[in-house]
């Protein structure tokens, strides 16, 4: 299992829990808001798993919706509104964690490659003196500094 299947296993459930908890948070209503419509639509494009690009672009999205409509406030005293908000924050929260968690596994399997490379330098006399003349090489056929 790759790393990222991993990170999408724990992560999927997590999405999950940032759903609406009200049944009419997803209802259509005939006078919804053109933020109501808008969040409602950033919330079912959010499916797991979520990629970094999709979340990327629900950041934006929702960083342009903000800038562009002046009625869009965040404390907002609509219910299914501010249902929306929480539950598409939360997908985004999520995606932004599984993707962090992406990285740092990735970041531990490289810092593990690198330390059975040094460990097997070390492990064997021959590849010890062969670094040990490399590393050598290297320090005199270098440019001397210039004063």
């Amino acid at each position: 299992m790759s790393a990222s299947a991993s990170v999408s296993h724990l992560t999927n459930g997590l999405v999950l829990l940032s759903s609406p908890s009200q049944p009419q948070a997803l209802s259509a209503y005939a006078s919804s808001s053109e933020t109501t419509r808008f969040l409602r639509s950033l919330y079912v494009s959010l499916k797991p798993p979520l990629s970094n690009q999709q979340v990327t672009t629900a950041v934006f999205s929702l960083q342009n919706h903000e800038l562009n409509h002046t009625n869009f406030n965040v404390e907002t005293t609509d219910e299914e509104e501010a249902t929306l908000r929480h539950a598409v924050l939360g997908r985004i929260s999520v995606g932004l964690y599984a993707d962090a968690m992406n990285i740092l596994l990735k970041e531990a399997s490289d810092a593990d490659v690198e330390a059975n490379w040094w460990a097997e330098v070390e492990r064997s006399r021959l590849n010890a003196g062969y670094y040990f003349i490399q590393s050598a090489f290297a320090l005199t056929h270098q440019p001397l500094p210039s004063v």
